[in-house]
């Protein structure tokens, strides 16, 4: 897996830097990409998806395989689910960017992956597996309301990651 994910990550990279470099020629070559691939604010710099490949890889390289897969599943499902509900019907801005509505699906996500996650053949209690997850809920939510300036498809699932990492030591709910 880590191959893999090493291999796409460089790739992905590359091919970006191409795209920006070469903006003209791909335009030219392959107009469909940037139309398909890249958001419009996207065009001149780099897409969000070498931050997101890179902290898949990362993540999966430095916390054991059940945080690493809070933390992804974090940024895979909960992150865009915030994005939408909050540009759809946020209507209580807290942060920039950042609705009320869109940060409490963020920790409702978060805390049915984490639930779901550390629960599935668990050797710990219901009680203690929620409040794990509670835990980890409330800290993903507010690191992803933090107004940060490093793209938080980089932050949300190693931060994530270890915050499971470190919250499952402290309530005894076991990651292997």
């Amino acid at each position: 897996m880590i191959h893999i994910f090493g291999t796409i990550a460089c790739i992905v990279y590359v091919v970006d830097r191409v795209r920006i470099a070469y903006p003209e020629a791909v335009e030219r070559r392959a107009p469909w990409v940037n139309r398909l691939f890249v958001r419009a604010e996207e065009q001149v710099r780099e897409s969000a998806m070498i931050p997101y490949v890179i902290a898949v890889l990362l993540t999966i390289l430095s916390v054991p395989k059940r945080a690493a897969l809070v933390g992804i599943y974090t940024l895979a499902i909960a992150d865009p689910l915030a994005a939408d509900v909050g540009i759809r019907f946020g209507r209580r801005r807290i942060a920039h960017n950042r609705t009320l509505e869109g940060s409490l699906v963020f920790l409702a996500a978060t805390l049915a992956i984490t639930s779901l996650v550390l629960g599935w053949g668990a050797d710990a209690s219901t009680l203690t597996v929620a409040a794990a997850a509670g835990t980890i809920g409330l800290a993903a939510a507010v690191c992803e309301v933090l107004p940060l300036r490093i793209d938080d498809n980089l932050t949300i699932p190693l931060f994530v990651g270890f915050i499971t990492w470190i919250v499952a030591a402290l309530f005894g709910v076991p990651l292997a």
